[in-house]
């Protein structure tokens, strides 16, 4: 097992201002004191991912966390964040022990495998990033409606269908912490396959993967956002440069609204080495857009779809 010096970053955070934290009961400094537990559940954690740290966590290298008090006065992780640039180290079921935990940020090469069911017990969990890791899989239970915000970015060696649970994800509202402009949820440059599914009230990027089939009901889902002149972006599931193709159905090509919004979301003209056999042209768009706009200017936001980027 290696000592991991700079490689380990972990940031344990569970109100809004960092501090340096230390698990000691001798500690007078009582905003700087979590739970003895859950120092010792974390030090569980990196055992049985085969990694040594030191038993003082204030000597763990890169590792700050901020701590609040649960209802029974005890201070609780709340956000875990934890970089891993070497070796191959699975994360361990033992993470649902950290019952309060809200946040899981993982990233680096070193993080291997895929998530613990486990996780799924965690009731708090809204926050999950993924990044840049050599990850190959994710459990089918790895999303909750309570999320409010998801990355899963760089991780080429996931060349895994999406977890079905992507259908519980809800939300067109971009949050503060959303890395990706206009999205809270976003899966980009990974590796996945198979369908993007029929999915409704949600805002999600789901770009340069390797996905092959796309569920249409998506297509008439963004009504309401094409009308609200205030909304930042059209939204709906958002997944250009895959690889996409075939015929697109009839009750698409019969809407002029789906076929506007089908359009935008999955940019058929940037598909990676497929394409669409029946599908409109970009001026055909850019015609009916303008035409329907002209007869129903309440479709505020169609006029975003005009512009030389939007198809």
């Amino acid at each position: 097992m290696k000592h991991l010096k700079t490689l380990l970053g972990m940031a344990l955070v569970a109100s809004s201002a960092f501090v340096a934290a230390s698990c000691s009961d001798d500690d007078d400094d009582a905003i700087n004191r979590c739970d003895r537990k859950d120092c010792e559940i974390l030090q569980g954690i990196f055992n049985e991912m085969g990694i040594t740290v030191d038993s003082d966590p204030t000597k763990w290298p890169g590792v700050r966390w901020t701590v609040t008090v649960n209802p029974d006065g005890i201070r609780r992780v709340r956000s875990l964040s934890l970089t891993v640039e070497e070796g191959s180290h699975q994360i361990p079921e033992n993470i649902a022990d950290l019952s309060y935990l809200q946040a899981l940020y993982l990233k680096g090469g070193g993080i291997a495998g895929t998530l613990p069911e486990s996780l799924g017990a965690l009731g708090q969990l809204d926050t999950l990033s993924i990044y840049a890791t050599s990850m190959t899989s994710l459990p089918d239970n790895t999303f909750n409606g309570r999320m409010k915000y998801v990355n899963i970015i760089g991780n080429q060696q996931m060349k895994c269908a999406l977890p079905s649970s992507i259908t519980s994800l809800k939300g067109i509202d971009k949050t503060e912490t959303a890395a990706m402009s206009n999205y809270s949820f976003s899966i980009d440059s990974n590796g996945f396959t198979g369908e993007i599914p029929a999915m409704s009230g949600v805002n999600i990027l789901i770009a340069r993967n390797n996905i092959t089939a796309y569920d249409y009901s998506n297509a008439f889902t963004a009504t309401q956002s094409m009308k609200d002149d205030d909304t930042e972006e059209i939204w709906g599931v958002a997944a250009p440069v895959n690889r996409l193709g075939g015929e697109v159905p009839a009750s698409v090509l019969a809407d002029t609204l789906a076929s506007i919004h089908f359009a935008y979301l999955v940019r058929p003209n940037r598909q990676k080495g497929t394409g669409f056999t029946n599908f409109y042209s970009r001026q055909e768009l850019v015609k009916m857009a303008a035409e329907f706009y002209a007869n129903h200017p309440e479709y505020k936001n169609l006029t975003k779809l005009l512009s030389e980027t939007s198809f």
